[in-house]
């Protein structure tokens, strides 16, 4: 197990008496360890709950999923809280001090006030079948796109080569969980899926995913309804990426995306923004290295970046490594 491996980069500035100032440009990423106590995934949830960081479910090396629930007060040292989680899936968000999982297999919701025991609360209908996104916002659960698979498999069992797959970009509400509201089945922003989702700025945002081809467009709305192109971010279209809102920011970590040779990639570069518009490259190449399927959450004032699929394509490898950002 690695231990604090800390990597610290800085701008360099000369000014015309010809004195260097060196400031941080705000990432400083510090490896706690480079192997959890829990197994190596990817596609798993992480909230910050109950002064607590939760890791849920998840997919393992084969695609297999994990199945567990883990627990931490310090990122450090985790505990199992069950190794029988009855759902695959989903989207993780708290809400009425709860843990929810959004949109599980099945089109299920699940919630559980301790992160041990769960219950099932509902199904969304209409809600298509992988890919969608959810936040609270203004005092309810807001899921947006996703996609439905059809001919997925063929009669002998295998995977489908001409499956057809149907992005959506269609939004749902529910102010209690149970009973969902379909907000819009054709909204303003392009059909998605395996994009972001966040709440800032008193608004909620939806940027990059695909439909097929990759997006880096960057959409809000002030009531889940009605929504606005902000901008094309600068960065590489992609998905499976992950945003956070830290220091009053958007910050964007990685994905999978396609280089200029139209080659697919996985990605080590961090992106922030204030206002949707203007980008700044935080780091072209972050010491966590490329990964997609990763997940992030803020916890005592610092970014958690954990585990993922990570490397050169197509030979990526889940990981259980866990990195801070001051």
């Amino acid at each position: 197990m690695k231990i604090l491996n800390i990597v610290t980069i800085t701008l360099s500035i000369l000014f015309l008496d010809g004195n260097a100032t060196h400031f941080a440009i705000g990432q400083e990423w510090t490896e706690i360890t480079d192997s959890a106590g829990f197994c190596p995934r990817s596609d798993h949830q992480l909230v910050a709950f109950d002064g607590k960081i939760w890791l849920i479910g998840g997919r393992k090396q084969n695609g297999e999923p994990t199945g567990d629930i883990w627990y931490s007060k310090d990122a450090v040292n985790w505990n199992l809280a069950s190794g029988e989680l009855p759902v695959e899936g989903g989207n993780a968000v708290i809400f009425q001090d709860k843990i929810w999982l959004i949109n599980c297999n099945g089109r299920s919701v699940w919630n559980s006030q301790d992160g041990i025991h769960w219950d099932k609360v509902s199904a969304i209908e209409k809600a298509p079948e992988f890919g969608t996104r959810a936040v609270v916002f203004k005092g309810k659960i807001w899921m947006s796109g996703g996609a439905d698979v059809y001919n997925t498999y063929l009669p002998d069992g295998t995977l489908n080569p001409n499956r057809e797959i149907v992005w959506k970009n269609c939004v749902f509400s529910s102010s209690d969980g149970i009973n969902w509201k379909e907000e819009s089945t054709n909204s303003c922003f392009s059909v998605r899926s395996d994009h972001s989702m966040i709440v800032y700025d008193d608004k909620v945002w939806i940027i990059f995913g695909q439909s097929g081809p990759n997006k880096n467009d960057v959409w809000n709305s002030t009531d889940g309804v009605t929504w606005n192109l902000v901008s094309t971010a600068p960065f590489r279209a992609r998905h499976v990426s992950e945003t956070i809102i830290f220091r009053n920011k958007i910050w964007v970590f990685g994905g999978f995306a396609f280089n200029d040779s139209n080659h697919p990639v996985l990605l080590d570069d961090v992106w922030n923004t204030s206002d949707g518009i203007l980008w700044k490259e935080v780091s072209h190449s972050a010491p966590f290295g490329r990964r997609m399927e990763h997940r992030v959450t803020v916890f005592n004032g610092r970014i958690f970046l954990i585990g993922g699929m990570c490397g050169t394509f197509p030979d990526q490898l889940a990981k259980n490594d866990i990195w801070i950002m001051e």
